[in-house]
């Protein structure tokens, strides 16, 4: 395997914020064969793992539930109030079930300025 994959692997493995998922991600590594561990490299260097890893990430995150951050409940799609706030590089989107919860979410907002 070409040595600076794997520096970045045992990097990215080594460093990440989430134990278990870099002993998940060591483990498979480990249990790799050499050509298995070729194809890995060879996929790196494409993208084709971030593209999986893209793929997934945008599938989950339209098919996840949505929680009103102001009453805990179930968001549902067709009846939503969605706020969107934040700078322009780090914007962020909440979606709640009703009208008081968005006031309510609004209120402690201004009280907190």
């Amino acid at each position: 395997m070409n040595h600076k994959i794997t520096n970045y692997l045992k990097y990215w493995v080594c460093d990440m914020e989430e134990p278990a998922l870099a002993k998940t991600m060591k483990a498979v590594i480990e249990t790799l064969s050499y050509e298995e561990l070729l194809h890995l490299e060879q996929h790196l260097q494409l993208g084709n793992i971030t593209s999986m890893v893209s793929a997934r990430r945008e599938l989950l995150e339209t098919t996840r539930q949505k929680i009103c951050p102001s009453c805990g409940g179930n968001v549902l799609e067709e009846k939503c109030y969605t706020l969107i706030f934040g700078q322009g590089y780090f914007r962020k989107k909440a979606n709640f079930c009703g009208n008081d919860c968005l006031s309510e979410f609004l209120e402690s907002t201004r009280k907190e300025q």
